[in-house]
């Protein structure tokens, strides 16, 4: 993800499916045990990468939990920024 401005500066299209991967996990690690977050308890984290993307230009976003991430991309937009993707109604999202 630290090099997706240079992926962006290719002019093409770009799809992020940052979903559960492993960085997350390890950010989200237990401080005591070190071990990584489960997968299934990183969707809040996803939906962080996944308004950082849109907010850089992704055309596309690939999510486990559309609602979540629609919910915090409408939010950043609310806020000032303009995600790309905040402008797609629903059920070009999955719905």
């Amino acid at each position: 993800m630290g090099g997706l401005g240079e992926v962006f500066a290719l002019g093409r299209p770009v799809l992020v499916g940052a979903s559960r991967k492993s960085s997350p996990g390890q950010a989200l690690a237990d401080p005591a045990t070190g071990r990584p977050r489960p997968a299934r308890s990183r969707d809040a984290a996803m939906a962080a990468v996944s308004v950082l993307a849109a907010a850089q230009g992704a055309w596309c976003l690939r999510v486990h939990d559309v609602v979540c991430t629609l919910d915090a991309v409408r939010v950043t937009t609310h806020w000032g920024a303009e995600p790309a993707v905040a402008r797609l109604p629903l059920q070009r999202l999955g719905r």
